[in-house]
């Protein structure tokens, strides 16, 4: 009687061991949205195998509201839903062999209903449940960033041991508008919540040091169109940030006095100025890169637009969009105001 059962239960052991083994580094992802939705929607997570990582962004076209990927990792990863120019993240966490599955009565990525997991799912729930807050996510108005963080805090007090309160406070918490209230919620996650993890996958797409004590973190690195890795130091060195968009039609123009500064502060040792292109094509990123001609700048593609960690840590609200920073550390303008964040880093730069 021991031998068959001890038989039975080394098959069945073999047969869990198999389907595990089968299970590919792939997910899928299938859109199912209202008939007349016809959108070109941009798709962008951190790909992975055994031994390295890469960012990988794809387009996902919905023809007649459908629409579907197959996405490549052998570890978890958030992947980031992009239509026009928001900054509001739209995330689904996604591990190997995950069906995620997206409906909607709208073309808009905030409406919709995302399943797959169950962090996924309480991601979408949130989401719809703010949904009213965060259509001002991307607005100038402090009164609308508060509410934000009142409603992200809100949550972390009632589950600091959930993944999902660590996961809303890297994704939706405005850390520039409150930094000490960003310190304070992140100490106070518990359990599985404060497990760094959970933070790594937000930050590690831009390698953004998220534990930074101060507004700005003390330095940022950066995946450089040219150079491949840059470090950008908030301390001692003027920095510029420029956030814009190659389809602008303005781009053109607020280039100028900006390539204009790049040569008359010609040694890049005393400043930095940190060209950010958001675009989902990167060979349109590196074309524009080419053509701006800006002596000595560090040119990064940025195909998170203004969900990048680096966006939002340095108060990027909508494009284009400078930030001026000083030898302190601390930011001397912000605004869409080439002219004026041209004058404020000459300042800096005395």
């Amino acid at each position: 009687m021991f031998l068959p059962n001890l038989k039975a239960a080394w098959f069945s052991l073999l047969i869990v061991f198999l389907l595990a083994a089968c299970t590919k580094n792939e997910f899928s992802v299938d859109i199912k949205l209202a008939e007349d939705v016809n959108e070109v929607y941009s798709s962008v997570y951190y790909a992975s195998d055994p031994a390295k990582g890469w960012l990988v962004e794809s387009m996902i076209s919905v023809a007649k509201g459908k629409g579907s990927m197959i996405g490549v990792t052998n570890r978890p990863t958030l992947l980031y839903f992009t239509l026009s120019h928001s900054a509001c993240p739209v995330v689904a966490y996604v591990e190997r062999g995950d069906k995620i599955k997206v409906t909607g009565a709208s073309g808009n990525p905030l409406d919709w209903e995302i399943e797959g997991n169950k962090l996924t799912e309480k991601l979408t729930r949130w989401r719809l449940d703010n949904k009213t807050l965060l259509m001002n996510y991307d607005s100038d108005s402090s009164a609308a960033g508060r509410a934000i963080n009142d409603a992200v805090a809100k949550t972390i007090k009632e589950v600091p041991e959930d993944p999902l309160s660590a996961l809303l406070l890297g994704l939706y918490y405005n850390r520039r508008e409150d930094p000490k209230g960003f310190e304070k919620l992140l100490k106070s996650l518990k359990g599985d919540g404060a497990d760094q993890k959970w933070l790594s996958l937000i930050s590690r797409a831009d390698l953004i040091d998220m534990q930074s004590d101060s507004a700005f973190p003390d330095k940022v690195v950066l995946r450089s169109i040219f150079t491949g890795c840059d470090t950008v130091k908030f301390r001692n060195t003027p920095v510029m940030f420029v956030f814009s968009k190659p389809s602008d039609g303005s781009r053109a123009e607020s280039i100028r006095p900006l390539r204009q500064l790049s040569r008359e502060l010609n040694d890049s040792s005393r400043r930095v100025i940190v060209n950010m292109i958001v675009d989902a094509d990167s060979l349109n990123a590196l074309s524009t890169c080419r053509r701006d001609s800006l002596n000595g700048a560090v040119s990064v593609w940025t195909p998170l637009g203004l969900s990048d960690n680096v966006a939002v840590s340095v108060g990027a609200r909508r494009l284009p969009w400078e930030v001026v920073v000083g030898r302190d550390g601390k930011p001397l303008y912000e605004g869409s105001d080439m002219a004026e964040a041209v004058k404020a880093m000459k300042e800096a730069c005395r």
